[in-house]
């Protein structure tokens, strides 16, 4: 099992423990991905102003504003070397863009 954590003042918690995803924040539920069923992964690279996203897709959609659905987080650009090692791990395929 792996754990990261991700973004500053609300952080979310997301764990790799064999085909399942889980993702915790603070103060949202926790929601449990099976890996074989996460399409792609949406990841908007941080910049000086602004965090990144990273939104799990399910269906091969990107969402609109990956910080508030259940299969999403931010994260900070120290965070970024944490979220390219997630998604090594978990062999998800990445789609990287530099708008939100």
């Amino acid at each position: 099992m792996t754990i990261y954590q991700f973004g500053m003042l609300s952080k979310k918690t997301v764990t790799l423990d064999g085909n399942i995803l889980s993702i915790k924040g603070v103060i949202t539920n926790k929601i449990d991905l099976n890996i074989k069923n996460i399409h792609v992964a949406y990841i908007v690279t941080p910049s000086l102003s602004r965090n990144g996203t990273v939104y799990f897709s399910t269906d091969g959609k990107d969402t609109p504003n990956a910080i508030i659905t259940k299969n999403g987080f931010m994260y900070t650009k120290k965070q970024l070397k944490e979220v390219q090692s997630l998604i090594k791990e978990a062999g998800i395929k990445a789609i990287y863009s530099d708008s939100q």
